[in-house]
């Protein structure tokens, strides 16, 4: 605390103490939530403000250079930056990463003949994976297929979706000559 006292001509005096106080600490914390597919850009980014004196101001390092709390609709990247200004141009900056899973792929193995059978091993995406082939099967692997042509549509737990269509071939037999 400070005090002043102040006395006039008069001999009259007026004293006050005055308390001086700051602002809390300015503080962000960041959150966001990661992009779903690989390649989309739907990731959405955040930062909670406490301390400081408002009104703050946000510059991102977004695409958009965006300047508001709350940024939706961006691309993953491996870290947004946001500068945060208050009133007293008290500076702080945060970060965050957004990712993305890897993209779906599928490797396979396709056998011929009316025994035939498609196995496929998926990877990348965002697992739990769900199955449609065109013979109404959802497993991952179909087994007992003569030939023809199959396809399957593959969907990950974020609705990420990867097509592929396979060609069961018959084996031919040719008998062996009668003597």
């Amino acid at each position: 605390p400070y005090g002043i006292s102040v006395t006039d001509a008069h001999g009259c005096t007026f004293s006050e103490t005055i308390m001086l106080t700051e602002p809390e600490p300015l503080l962000g914390t960041a959150s966001g939530q990661n992009v779903t597919c690989a390649g989309l850009s739907d990731g959405n980014i955040s930062v909670s403000v406490t301390g400081g004196t408002p009104p703050y101001n946000y510059g991102w390092n977004t695409p958009a250079g965006d300047t508001t709390a709350s940024v939706i609709d961006v691309p993953a990247s491996s870290n947004y930056i946001v500068t945060i200004t208050d009133q007293h141009n008290c500076i702080l900056i945060d970060s965050l990463p957004i990712t993305q899973p890897n993209p779906l792929a599928v490797s396979d193995s396709v056998g011929s003949g009316v025994t035939g059978l498609i196995e496929l091993t998926v990877s990348g995406g965002t697992p739990v994976y769900s199955y449609n082939w065109s013979n109404g099967s959802t497993t991952e692997d179909i087994t007992g297929l003569s030939t023809g042509s199959y396809s399957v549509t593959i969907t990950d737990e974020n609705g990420c979706s990867y097509t592929a269509t396979y060609e069961v071939i018959a084996d031919i037999f040719i008998p062996n000559a009668i003597t």
